[in-house]
């Protein structure tokens, strides 16, 4: 009985551990992300302030969010104006360069719609 107990105790013991292990490689991978995408926002040519400014002169209205991203090595913020009329406009700011373009509607810099499906769909998975 204290055998199977014991055993017991190594096969969680080690299940736990494997989970371990796991979780600290994905946290190291995204560590690595993290570390890449901050070292590029201290380097790039833009502040925040100025894609800010690039976004509101393209499109007039309150800052509703900013965003930095490293997409394919190219520093950006991504920032969402809401209009006047409450129309949210999505703009990327190459952080570099300062040009600016304005994203699809409800659509974000990875290809999901605002409520963060990818390709459209709904929680059935029905698009529209």
């Amino acid at each position: 009985m204290k055998k199977n107990m014991i055993i017991a105790a190594a096969v969680v013991a080690a299940g736990l551990g494997a989970t371990g292990i796991t979780g600290a490689l994905a946290a190291s991978q995204n560590g690595s992300k993290d570390t890449a995408e901050m070292q590029a926002l201290m380097s790039a040519k833009l502040s925040v302030a100025d894609a800010i400014n690039a976004a509101e002169a393209a499109q007039p209205g309150k800052v509703a969010e900013v965003q930095f991203d490293l997409e394919k090595g190219v520093p950006s913020f991504e920032v969402s104006i809401l209009a006047a009329d409450g129309t949210e406009h999505d703009f990327m700011v190459d952080a570099n360069t300062g040009k600016i373009q304005k994203l699809a509607a409800n659509e974000d810099q990875n290809g999901e719609d605002q409520d963060g499906d990818e390709n459209g769909e709904n929680d059935e998975g029905d698009n529209g």
